[in-house]
């Protein structure tokens, strides 16, 4: 599998079947939980959708640097595809795949809390500054599977995840802090640039870390 069309084509076609299959599932748990809930059907669903698309689109950013390093890029070499041409094609599609699951969670939020419409010029910012964070952490676990086996990677993985959770609770204490809160409502406008910037830059440099990490590795395909 060589040149630069083929490989974009394959990774769009994978990464877009994978996704597919998780929000079909998400969808399907969704709709059993809020069919067992008892209450009216529609507003339950639409009420646990919105967030279960979201993680499902947080969590699948994460795994797909797992598996997509550890299992399908070495595929793909083994296939004659250039090493930097498969991680630059693999690359695009997380992205632009990425993009489009949380465009959808995002467009939902936007249908159940119309609020939200109000705030756009913060809310998109920061909602992309999480979107590279999330990416960043993405590239950080396929460096690590990558640099110490999948076994130790998926566990790195898991205890990965539980120590991001642990930080997000801290910050949100943090936020919630008069004088934090108090800075940031100062110019909440500067500051979701400055997180989105953020953002990109670890975005950025998680996927220059892979791509250093891979390019004079033995690639083994079993």
């Amino acid at each position: 599998m060589t040149g630069f069309d083929r490989n974009l084509k394959y990774w769009f076609y994978y990464v877009s079947k994978s996704m597919l299959a998780i929000y079909a599932m998400i969808i399907g748990i969704v709709a059993v939980m809020s069919l067992l809930d008892g209450s009216n059907f529609i507003d339950t669903f639409t009420e646990n959708i919105v967030l279960y698309l979201t993680m499902a689109s947080a969590m699948s950013v994460i795994v797909f640097g797992f598996t997509n390093i550890t299992v399908m890029f070495p595929v793909t070499v083994s296939m004659s595809s250039r090493r930097r041409t498969s991680l630059v094609a693999m690359n695009v599609a997380q992205q632009v795949i990425g993009l489009l699951s949380f465009t959808i969670s995002f467009i939902c939020a936007l249908i159940k809390w119309p609020v939200l419409k109000e705030m756009l010029s913060l809310v998109i910012p920061a909602f992309l500054g999480v979107i590279g964070i999330l990416f960043f952490l993405g590239n950080i676990v396929a460096f690590l599977s990558e640099r110490f086996g999948r076994t130790v990677g998926m566990i790195l993985y898991i205890v990965f995840v539980f120590f991001v959770v642990f930080l997000c609770t801290i910050g949100i204490g943090i936020v919630k802090n008069g004088k934090t809160f108090s800075m940031v409502m100062a110019n909440p406008q500067a500051f979701a640039i400055l997180f989105c910037a953020a953002g990109i830059i670890l975005d950025v440099l998680g996927i220059v870390l892979v791509s250093a990490g891979l390019n004079k590795k033995e690639i083994k395909y079993c």
